[in-house]
């Protein structure tokens, strides 16, 4: 299936409106378009849209879009929970924590340029990422983008407009790192055995209802669907 059918096939989707059943939120909007698409709703490392290469993400209102994970070197997680890690109200260690370039409540805070991200703690190198790499594990799990608008009115699910987003480049990654959009979320706990528990250390963006970050963080951008009617070029 090339994109040209699959844009067919969303713009059909958009032609109608879908009682929601009180149901509300990104996850649940992408999900309904993808059942609309006739695809199957599931958590692989696939693009949503993988017959075209394409992620498809929705927007309603300020959150923090998880992009994928990455860990940093072997022993790295393990050795920032065994180091920085606390004890939590249900008595197990924890490390669950959200890293910009702003220094958070734990001390730690990230500086990022086009060869390194590198994790630190009060001055201290604690582990270090290499810039092209994320880059390119970015462009695997998001090579494009498919961006969706929505309104929900009285349980009622409206698609509006439909932005295609290609390429990803190192300049806007560590802009935006810079700029504190892009963070590093640390998630660690721990089993009952004791042993450290990975949920995975996620790149995550921060979305806002005044501004679209995917406009930052692309090159080419493309609007394919406006207020439900296909853009012809």
């Amino acid at each position: 299936m090339n994109e040209q059918l699959v844009v067919r096939n969303i713009a059909n989707a958009f032609k109608y409106s879908y009682h929601t059943e009180g149901k509300t939120g990104d996850n649940f909007v992408g999900d309904l378009l993808e059942q609309q698409l006739g695809k199957d709703v599931d958590n692989k490392s696939l693009p949503d849209l993988s017959e075209i290469d394409t992620e498809l993400k929705t927007h309603w209102k300020a959150s923090l879009t998880t992009m994928f994970t990455k860990e940093p070197k072997s022993g790295k997680s393990k050795y920032i929970y065994e180091n920085y890690s606390y004890m939590s109200e249900d008595g197990k260690r924890k490390l669950n924590m959200s890293v910009t370039v702003n220094k958070n409540g734990q001390g730690f805070y990230l500086t990022a340029d086009e060869d390194k991200i590198k994790i630190k703690n009060d001055g201290k190198v604690l582990c270090s990422l290499v810039t092209e790499e994320i880059v390119e594990i970015a462009n695997e799990k998001m090579p494009n983008l498919f961006f969706v608008k929505y309104d929900i009115q009285n349980q009622w699910l409206t698609y509006r407009d439909l932005i295609s987003y290609k390429k990803i480049n190192k300049k806007s990654v560590v802009r935006l790192i810079n700029a504190g959009v892009l963070s590093i979320d640390f998630r660690l706990s721990q089993y009952k055995n004791g042993k450290m528990r990975n949920r995975g250390t996620a790149f995550r963006l921060k979305t806002s209802t005044s501004s679209n970050v995917y406009d930052k963080l692309y090159s080419e951008i493309k609007t394919i669907i406006k207020d439900g009617v296909l853009v012809r070029d």
